[in-house]
């Protein structure tokens, strides 16, 4: 499927992109998430079946070393609740990628969150406070407009080469 600039691959039906456990045990409020990332790292989220964030420097001076980031940084939209990814919300989100940070990246990553509590929305402050209260909430969106989920409960649904990209390499 072509969509937005950008060709897309469904997961296969196996136990690494089975759906994780719901947040807090129940299914209120659903997600569409859209994570961009190099190509490396996309083919290590593959092979996982997860999305880890990793985006700081280690120092062995530790005062030197970068706070580490626990929740993965999406653009997001709530849906339905649903386990399938809905394809109105997948055009909006390849469309969104395409003028925002994440969609600078060589692949994105289309996921689910499910989970019980509504997202928290930070109108001002930093991205630290969004990723201290994911850990009651499970999902908030940030001032900056992305959505930081908790990981042990984002499902993976997709992977979408940039056409861009992908041209590229001819």
């Amino acid at each position: 499927m072509c969509l937005a600039l950008a060709l897309v691959f469904p997961l296969p039906e196996i136990s690494r992109f089975d759906m994780p456990p719901l947040f807090k045990g129940a299914q209120h409020h659903t997600w569409a998430l859209i994570h961009g990332t190099p190509i490396q790292a996309a083919c290590n989220i593959l092979l996982e079946g997860f999305i880890r964030p990793a985006n700081w420097t280690y120092n062995k001076n530790l005062s030197k070393s970068d706070v580490p980031t626990f929740r993965a940084f999406y653009l997001g939209s709530e849906i339905a609740q649903t386990d399938h990814f809905p394809d109105w919300a997948l055009q909006e989100l390849m469309d969104s990628a395409q003028k925002r940070g994440k969609g600078q990246q060589a692949v994105l990553i289309g996921a689910l969150y499910r989970g019980s509590e509504a997202h928290i929305s930070y109108q001002a402050g930093g991205n630290e406070t969004a990723q201290i209260s994911v850990a009651d909430r499970g999902i908030a969106t940030t001032s900056e407009k992305y959505t930081v989920a908790l990981s042990n409960h984002v499902g993976l649904m997709f992977f979408a080469l940039k056409m861009a990209k992908f041209a590229d390499r001819r």
